[in-house]
């Protein structure tokens, strides 16, 4: 009897989650066709579940170009990255990304770019301090200040959004190019922090 009960304790506490159950790796999910096609085809696994240790060699993904016109229409979703713990770079072009959130904990990333995105919210990237590259042209930017603390940027391209304050960017004391074409920039961005940044030595399109 005193098993018994050992074991329906155990069960009790397996399913209110307060003991871990004993299972396998999890699986990682992909909820966006293009994206999951995408990693199958770099990791050569075209079916089948998707562990966390088979993306760990993943340090580039570029997704767009040639490639943007062999992917399913839908494509916005990047959940299931956050797995890719190893990655470096990512380029995506054409696609209607909205949340940088999966690439928050992406500390080894040095470069992300987003071009043709609805991206608003940069904030998921405030603690990625390894970037030395960004660009989010045409996208639906209007708060850098989640930049500020990205000290080793030195290129940084932002066309094509809706900035009116660049003020946060005068603490990036390594960016050598700054690009600003069709931003809404205010007055003093445009007298006071523009020259700021080109007497450091920024070379700066707006």
């Amino acid at each position: 009897m005193r098993v018994v009960g050992i074991a329906l304790i155990l069960l009790l506490l397996l399913l209110t989650g307060s003991v871990p159950a004993a299972c396998g790796p999890r699986e990682v999910k992909f909820p966006d066709p293009g994206l999951e096609a995408y990693i199958r085809g770099v990791i050569k696994k075209p079916e089948g579940a998707i562990f966390p240790s088979d993306l760990t060699e993943i340090t580039k993904i570029h997704i767009g170009g040639d490639y943007f016109d062999s992917l399913p229409p839908v494509f916005s979703d990047l959940t299931g990255l956050e797995y890719c713990v190893n990655l470096n770079i990512l380029y995506l072009e054409g696609y209607k990304i909205r949340d940088l959130s999966p690439v928050a904990g992406l500390t080894k990333l040095t470069v992300v770019f987003i071009q043709y995105g609805e991206i608003s919210d940069l904030s998921p990237l405030a603690g990625l301090t390894n970037l030395t590259g960004l660009g989010f042209p045409f996208n639906e930017i209007s708060d850098i200040s989640p930049l500020a603390s990205l000290t080793n940027l030195t290129t940084l391209y932002l066309d094509y959004n809706k900035i009116v304050d660049i003020s946060p960017l005068i603490s990036l004391t390594s960016l050598k190019t700054l690009s600003l074409f069709y931003n809404p920039l205010s007055n003093a961005s445009v007298n006071i922090y523009i020259p700021q940044l080109k007497e450091r030595g920024v070379q700066i399109d707006w």
